[in-house]
């Protein structure tokens, strides 16, 4: 972990402590009150509220219960995951229909993903996508991530569409490192934390960060596609090993970071020495891919195109 964020900042740059006692129409800069104070008119206020995860709730839950090493949560731990989770968000006493609620709508969400039934093993990046928390794509920062999900990351921040992000696109990327962390950080503290991470990242030093430079701060998965490049022939099971886990929210076809992800694994293995491809050239291949195998005009990739998509490269 790098050091952008120091929990014991003293004098000016401490910043006040805050919790999510205070509801959606408190001041949000509201300090903490005394444990002292009565909760029933905060639970008759939450009752019928949606429920929220923040980052760092979230971050820290997956860590405490080793969900990044086993890659994704027994279904028969679900419950109670779902229950402890969001009790830790909300440090007052949440009512059992409150609670009952979550764990439902999350329930829901996850099969539905599944086409209907959760099965025994919910996978990582379905267990995540399902939770209703702040989107921030650092709650695996410390941790393997797949490539499809470093992917979406990427696209995340590089919001213009670039192949770069810069320093405009980084102030949120620091933004939602310090989420992650627990902490809000803004003035000369998010500038000095730009900084150490423009420092750490830009290793070519042209003020601003490539794919290539975004793994110092992301620990990705090894290359999968690893397992198959140099086979004359590919099988059935192969076919859907590859699609599997490229398939990581579980539609069926693979979306464009998911086929993005696919083509930079490929050629990270028969190209580039095992470094990721450059943004724009990767862009440029997606779209000439995209072009051959979405013979349904999808936008997606169907499990039947896979085998089209595959032969558009020398995999022996």
């Amino acid at each position: 972990m790098y050091g952008y964020l120091n929990h014991r900042l003293s004098g000016a740059d401490q910043e006040p402590a805050y919790d999510r006692r205070s509801t959606p129409d408190d001041d949000p800069t509201t300090p903490l009150q005394s444990d002292e104070s009565d909760d029933s008119d905060e639970e008759e206020e939450l009752h019928g509220r949606s429920l929220s995860i923040s980052p760092a709730t979230l971050a820290n839950a997956l860590e405490i219960n080793d969900i990044h090493d086993r890659n994704g949560l027994a279904s028969v731990q679900l419950n109670e995951f779902l229950t402890d989770l969001v009790q830790k968000e909300y440090v007052w006493k949440l009512k059992k229909r409150d609670i009952k609620r979550f764990t439902s709508e999350v329930t829901g969400k996850i099969a539905d993903t599944y086409g209907g039934s959760i099965p025994k093993e919910i996978n990582k990046e379905v267990l995540i996508e399902s939770l209703p928390t702040e989107q921030c794509f650092l709650v695996q920062i410390g941790h393997k991530v797949q490539s499809s999900s470093f992917i979406k990351c990427w696209q995340n921040y590089d919001v213009d569409g670039s192949g770069y992000i810069e320093i405009k696109e980084i102030r949120l990327l620091v933004k939602d490192y310090a989420q992650v962390a627990g902490e809000d950080i803004s003035g000369h503290r998010l500038n000095r934390a730009i900084e150490q991470m423009m420092k750490d990242l830009d290793t070519n030093h042209d003020g601003k960060i490539e794919l290539e430079e975004l793994t110092q701060l992301m620990n990705v998965e090894n290359n999968f596609m690893k397992n198959f490049c140099g086979r004359q022939h590919l099988h059935r099971k192969d076919f859907d090993r590859i699609f599997s886990h490229y398939d990581t929210d579980g539609q069926e076809c693979l979306e464009k970071s998911e086929v993005m992800a696919l083509i930079n694994d490929i050629l990270k293995h028969l190209e580039t020495s095992g470094k990721n491809v450059p943004i724009p050239l990767l862009q440029k291949t997606y779209a000439q891919v995209m072009k051959i195998c979405d013979e349904n005009n999808s936008d997606t990739i169907q499990k039947r195109e896979l085998a089209l998509l595959l032969s558009c490269f020398n995999l022996e």
